[in-house]
């Protein structure tokens, strides 16, 4: 593609999509959810855990991000982006130093992660989806997918590493290096792309059509705030238990051990496609019937999971497509529509409050995965679940309406 079909805003502010989506790559969100199931073996046979106590740690770091999602929102509004994402990252480092010098108390474990979500709150997508969304207005869709899309990048290649290092140097210097890693590639692109002095709010004469929008109470008294939120929730929990739990899965289902790691991997080369073609979708069709789109897709990957007898590499090779599709699309979707729905003037703080019923979702799930599979020996029946859970979602999605005129646009249509 020449220079010149490249969107303008793209060509402007790549430094910032670069920093965005190395950002989002690195950060909490993407490291943990798409690791924590392969280090499942290694730790419990050490410390003689269960499926369900490993996966309550999840449970606790995701229902932290009830608190830590709209303060982290507030800290970006009032410090920026730049302070805020490299505090996280540096804590995301140290929590998973935490978590590779365990002795093998449970109760540690826990505090561990519950330390991790506090000290790398700042490197969760709110932070970098705030930067993009001050910056690109036309190209929003295609920015927020290129940015989330670093989850993908992390998807594709941190499960490759941490099998290595599993099989090098054991889970305790895997968590340590894994940390240190991601912590020095993103520090480094953060400092070197945004300068100390940048805000999360543009001036209004370098971007006044981006200045409207709902104060965060307006949106509260809404009932799209509570259907995007209550989808999200149903969303998250249908399929937030359900990438921890991918290779364990597979396991029951046949998939050989030397297989797993490479259809891992194909699931995060899914999300990458996920992200960036849903943004570019939602830049041109309306975003919740994308949404609909990309999570009945999920419902057939899911089916495909279902399915009786050891499973076929192609068999699983399409759950994971279809299933890393619809991840991908997942945050891209719920920030592109809080954006639309309700501006970018307290964008961070609300996407914070919707990121609640995200982290609710997922930390739930983790755990209730765990505990279904301990009991009844089956994934079976958590798959039908998260088939009808999906279902619910895209029905409150689509209730959702056109998108609200925005109050510039209306003050120009007056005569």
């Amino acid at each position: 593609m020449s220079a010149q079909h490249i969107p303008s805003e793209v060509r402007s502010y790549w430094h910032i999509l670069l920093t965005a989506m190395i950002g989002t790559g690195c950060g909490l969100l993407s490291i943990t959810f798409y690791t924590q199931g392969l280090f499942f073996q290694p730790v419990t046979q050490e410390f003689g855990w269960t499926r369900a106590e490993f996966f309550t740690s999840y449970m606790i770091l995701m229902l932290l991000g009830v608190v830590t999602g709209p303060l982290v929102g507030k800290l970006v509004a009032r410090f920026g982006v730049r302070r805020v994402g490299l505090l996280g990252l540096l804590g995301h480092f140290l929590g998973y130093l935490l978590l590779a010098v365990n002795p093998g108390s449970l109760v540690l474990w826990y505090l561990s992660y519950g330390a991790l979500s506090i000290l790398a709150a700042g490197s969760l997508p709110i932070t970098w989806t705030a930067l993009v969304s001050q910056y690109f207005k036309v190209r929003l869709g295609l920015a927020i997918g290129i940015t989330m899309s670093g989850t993908g990048v992390a998807a594709a290649l941190a499960p490759l590493y941490v099998r290595f290092g599993l099989d090098t140097f054991g889970w305790r210097w895997t968590y340590a290096s894994l940390g240190l890693i991601a912590w020095v590639m993103a520090t480094l692109v953060v400092l070197a792309f945004i300068r100390r002095s940048v805000p999360t709010q543009m001036s209004r004469q370098q971007a006044p059509e981006n200045q409207g929008g709902l104060s965060p109470s307006q949106a509260y008294l809404g009932y799209r705030f509570w259907f995007v939120s209550a989808a999200v929730f149903l969303i998250s929990l249908a399929v937030g238990g359900l990438v921890p739990n991918f290779a364990l899965l597979l396991a029951e289902k046949g998939v050989a051990a030397a297989d797993i790691g490479t259809i891992i991997s194909l699931l995060g080369v899914a999300i990458i496609a996920g992200r960036l073609s849903a943004g570019y979708l939602m830049d041109r069709i309306w975003a919740p019937l994308v949404s609909a789109i990309y999570f009945s897709g999920t419902v057939f990957g899911i089916g495909c999971l279902l399915m009786q007898g050891p499973l076929s590499i192609g068999t699983v090779g399409f759950a994971a497509i279809m299933t890393g599709l619809a991840l991908g699309a997942e945050l891209d979707i719920i920030a592109y529509i809080t954006r639309r729905y309700f501006g970018s003037k307290h964008y961070a703080e609300i996407f914070g409050g919707v990121y609640v019923s995200f982290a609710v979702g997922v930390g739930v799930a983790a755990s209730a995965w765990g505990f279904l599979v301990d009991w009844t020996e089956n994934y079976d029946p958590i798959l039908w679940a998260s088939i009808a859970l999906i279902v619910i979602a895209n029905v409150l999605i689509l209730l959702l309406g056109r998108y609200p005129v925005p109050e510039q646009a209306k003050r120009k249509a007056l005569p």
